[in-house]
């Protein structure tokens, strides 16, 4: 765990949504990482852009996506992440840690909750360090993260062996500072849709920053902004350097 996170803080570039959606705007995984890089320290990414690009890779902290999901298509409700990755593949690609989907909630939570244990049971005997994504019913469904929800679903994970939780802020800093409390591991909060507005999205990394959060693991709001570098030094700046998001903004985005 120690080499993953940067004095126990860590900005993670989720570049791992192809696998689940179409998406728009990772034409180019080399150029990214080589041109993000600077500002990071672990990258999410599938097999096959871990596979490909392992120079650019090189230097950073991989997190391999361990599953996969169609959420594009008309699918079924009862559709879940299928495990396709474990510890064993690690090598192969230089990756350092795994990370999978738990949805709370989910008609087919009980096989996610499968997927979670089998991904924590082959990485216990070498150390491999396992993030979950912790999501009430399933990606994008807003309307379940409540506190409650997600405080469940992050402290699940933690009791099925996660060395990581993923999870999404839930907007306010006391109701966060209590899911940290009540969850004995590491929480990293996700980015989410594109958002329009910058500000409120660098304050809701600072609120949680402030509420016990030991970084982040964002991707469009990243890679997706019409100044990627910028933004990812805002990011960095807040979760590293403790800065505010307005002197985050000014100091990055501004000048």
């Amino acid at each position: 765990m120690d080499t993953i996170f940067k004095n126990g803080k860590i900005v993670v570039l989720a570049m791992d949504h192809p696998a689940y959606m179409p998406i728009m705007g990772l034409t180019s995984p080399g150029k990214i990482i080589k041109d993000l890089g600077p500002y990071l320290d672990a990258f999410i990414v599938n097999f096959g852009v871990a596979k490909t690009y392992q120079k650019e890779l090189a230097d950073k902290t991989v997190i391999l996506r361990a599953d996969t999901e169609n959420v594009y298509h008309n699918k079924p409700t009862e559709s879940a992440p299928m495990l396709c990755f474990d510890s064993s593949d690690l090598d192969t690609v230089n990756a350092d840690a795994l990370v999978a989907m738990c949805y709370t909630g989910h008609p087919r939570e009980k096989d996610t909750r499968k997927n979670v244990a089998q991904l924590v049971s082959s990485a216990s005997s070498s150390g491999t360090p396992v993030m979950v994504e912790a999501i009430p019913m399933g990606l994008g469904l807003k309307e379940y993260y409540t506190a409650d929800n997600i405080s469940y679903a992050a402290r699940l994970v933690a009791e099925l062996g996660a060395d990581i939780a993923k999870i999404p802020y839930t907007g306010d800093i006391e109701s966060f500072r209590e899911i940290v409390e009540n969850t004995f591991i590491p929480i990293v909060i996700l980015g989410g849709t594109k958002g329009d507005e910058d500000m409120d999205f660098l304050k809701s990394i600072a609120d949680a920053m402030t509420a016990g959060a030991t970084g982040v693991a964002i991707g469009r709001n990243i890679w997706g902004h019409a100044e990627p570098s910028k933004m990812a030094a805002c990011v960095s700046a807040i979760v590293h350097d403790n800065v505010t998001a307005v002197d985050a903004y000014n100091l990055h985005m501004v000048n």
